[in-house]
């Protein structure tokens, strides 16, 4: 039974732009009980709690992340969700717990333009009973109130990014026109831009991480070349600056960690240039970088940051290079 009082707010950002969304929905918010999940290097003030990611389909992981999301929670209070999409073992997991109120999605990028990508996911698990097990060993039947029934029924039960026929579904929020197509109850936000041209270009990378699984020597070698990639465009891109202008390098978020040691170590000269700028001039470090008016944008690889770009400042503030990761 959920306790009487107020419900907490949670936020789980893994991108600058679900970062942006979540602080224009917050300041909607008249002195709720927030709490901000950071996932993938998305870590600095404001971010109640920094996790790697919300379990995937692994069983131990999406325990621990969900035991470290209760942790920032007070005990017995309803949960109102502010989610990307609901599509991994956790997300599902939450649609069935008695104490989630809401869920809200939030614009993620790519996958937030095409939902039907997501609307009926092959079920996750061949055999729910060790996942059954897991969740009473760590007392999370009963603190999310999950009937074990609908546990058990997962592996015949299709996956829902975007779980609009919830009971608890509240909407969307976008900050694009096309996002979340089809969907019911899509509020777009404006979100603020900063004002003064920055007298900067920056050069965004697509994730390194992005699309492989770790297995092996196979997998650690295409992550070394990988990064071999990136820093010698680096600095092709260096040599080639424009003196008028600062040059910035920004690392995605979500190759702050796990990266060879030797590749952390070269791009030294590179690492400070983003966070420093905006640390001087009074820009959010994690918000979506094509809010912050930069003189040019250079994107490598397939990244939603060029669609925000040309909307928010047209396409000639951009340069698209393909993906050479």
């Amino acid at each position: 039974m959920v306790l009487p009082g107020k419900n907490t707010h949670i936020f789980y950002v893994h991108s600058p732009v679900t970062w942006s969304l979540a602080q224009a929905v917050i300041a909607r918010l008249d002195r709720a009980d927030v709490r901000v999940i950071g996932a993938r290097g998305m870590i600095g003030p404001g971010v109640d709690l920094a996790v790697t990611d919300d379990g995937g389909v692994s069983i131990d992981e999406t325990c621990s992340y969900l035991q470290q999301l209760l942790g920032v929670c007070q005990p017995g209070r309803g949960l109102v969700l502010y989610l990307p999409h609901s599509v991994f073992l956790a997300g599902q997991l939450l649609r069935f717990s008695a104490r989630v109120q809401q869920i809200f999605y939030l614009e993620e990028g790519q996958t937030s333009t095409c939902p039907a990508r997501l609307a009926h996911i092959p079920p996750l698990l061949a055999d729910a009973v060790p996942l059954l097990h897991a969740l009473h060993q760590h007392g999370l039947l009963d603190a999310l109130q999950l009937d074990p029934a609908d546990v058990l029924r997962l592996p015949v039960t299709p996956g829902v990014g975007f779980d609009w026929q919830h009971p608890g579904y509240g909407g969307c929020f976008a900050c694009s026109a096309d996002a979340f197509a089809g969907l019911p109850s899509v509020t777009l936000l404006d979100l603020p831009r900063h004002p003064q041209l920055q007298a900067a270009q920056l050069v965004s990378f697509a994730s390194i991480l992005n699309g492989l699984v770790p297995a092996g020597a196979a997998w650690q070698d295409q992550v070394s070349a990988r990064c071999a990639r990136l820093l010698s465009m680096a600095e092709a891109l260096d040599r080639q600056r424009d003196m008028a202008h600062a040059l910035l390098f920004r690392l995605h978020p979500r190759d702050a960690h796990g990266l060879p040691r030797w590749f952390y170590d070269a791009w030294q000269r590179y690492a400070r240039t983003y966070p420093c700028w905006c640390e001087l001039h009074g820009l959010d470090v994690l918000a979506e970088p094509a809010l912050h008016n930069f003189a040019h944008y250079h994107v490598i690889g397939p990244s939603a940051q060029s669609k925000y770009v040309s909307a928010w400042w047209g396409a000639a503030r951009l340069t698209q290079a393909p993906a050479v990761l």
